[in-house]
């Protein structure tokens, strides 16, 4: 069964598995709306990694293995099931995690490579202004 990426107009990405368009809209309709959403099928890999929203220290182990996680804030996880995307996750991921941004917000992807440039030398205040003005024009195309 193919992936879907799904954009919806309030910021959010969905990664949605379905048999077949008819399906696809089905399964959004459980969330909301999908008319106006923007909907691309995925062919790539799938390599999605989640952390659960607590803070935490990790506990010395032996070399070579995953240290273990010592809860301390569980605040904002205590009510409800909250996790964090991992965009530290290896080729797979991070090329998925990469293709999704690139549809979901283009501009805002293009900010973030020249953001991320070494050559680019800007303050704080005009960081946030092209972030801005990089997602607004991403919330430009939704459909009413």
């Amino acid at each position: 069964m193919p992936l879907y990426f799904v954009r919806w107009g309030d910021l959010s990405i969905s990664i949605v598995q379905a048999r077949d368009r008819q399906q696809l809209d089905f399964i959004l309709d459980e969330v909301g709306d999908p008319r106006g959403c923007k909907i691309r099928q995925y062919n790539g890999p799938l390599h999605i990694a989640l952390k659960l929203d607590a803070d935490y220290e990790l506990e010395p182990t032996t070399p070579g293995l995953r240290p273990r996680a010592l809860p301390k804030d569980v605040s904002n996880c205590r009510h409800t099931w909250r996790f964090r995307w991992i965009d530290e996750h290896g080729e797979t991921g991070s090329d998925m995690y990469r293709q999704l941004v690139q549809f979901a917000f283009p501009h805002y992807a293009s900010f973030l490579d020249v953001s991320e440039g070494d050559e680019l030398v800007l303050d704080e205040t005009d960081l946030d202004r092209m972030c801005k003005e990089s997602l607004r024009k991403d919330l430009e195309w939704i459909e009413t």
